[in-house]
This record gives C-alpha cells, sequence and structure tokens, in this order.
C-alpha cells in the first residue's frame, strides 16, 4: 500500500513540475533576438538587444559589456513579463506582442517608467 501511494505522489510531482516548465515557457512567437528602444530611460539604458529565449531573457545595453539575466519570467495570455536588475534597481517589464516583428509595453522602476519599444533583430 505505502509503494502505491509513494508512485502515485511521485507522478503528481512530475505532472505538477512539467504544467509549471510549461507555463514557464515562452511562445515561439517572442523568441529570437530584439532591439529595443526604452526612450524615457537614461541615456545608457535606452538602447540594447534582448536575447529571448524558451523559458529566460537575457538583456544587454549598447555599449555594455556585461549581460543582465531576467528573473521572474511569465507569459499570460498576449502579455510577456519579466524582471531584471541594473545598478540594484528592480525593472520590471512587459511587453506585448503586436505582430511577427514588434513588441510594445512598459518598463518600470523605482524613480520612473518607459515606453519599450522592439523590434525583431535581422
Amino acid at each position: 500500500m505505502k509503494s502505491n501511494y509513494f508512485k502515485t505522489l511521485l507522478i503528481l510531482l512530475f505532472v505538477i513540475a512539467g504544467a509549471l516548465t510549461t507555463n514557464a515557457q515562452i511562445p515561439k512567437q517572442f523568441i529570437g533576438s530584439w532591439d529595443f528602444t526604452a526612450p524615457s530611460a537614461d541615456y545608457e539604458f535606452q538602447n540594447g538587444i534582448m536575447e529571448i529565449k524558451k523559458d529566460s531573457i537575457f538583456t544587454t545595453f549598447t555599449g555594455a559589456s556585461y549581460i543582465l539575466p531576467s528573473h521572474s519570467v511569465k507569459f499570460e495570455a498576449d502579455t510577456l513579463r519579466f524582471i531584471f536588475d541594473v545598478s540594484d534597481e528592480r525593472i520590471n517589464c512587459y511587453c506585448i506582442f503586436e505582430d511577427a516583428s514588434n513588441l510594445k509595453g512598459a518598463a518600470e522602476w523605482s524613480m520612473g517608467a518607459t515606453k519599450l519599444i522592439m523590434s525583431r533583430k535581422k
């Protein structure tokens, strides 16, 4: 009896883990390299590239040599949400898929917000 209970519990855990992984996966239309503009951000953070992968996002700002990983990546309905940290500042972002080549959204932090305009890198 204990063995069946353990097997059932183990299977349930795998099903839940699979469901959570599927929920975190980013749809194919978002995956790729995107040039971005954040016009109201500080100058050094206004432009760069976001590399969107299956379950993660990496940001590089123009002129910078470092790559910032994102966390709390979520896809809900038609909106991609993620967070990354710059100089101890948490940046909350969201993007909405407009068409095959364009995303629009916003980036918000403690001192303000800006539009986030992204176009697929060619």
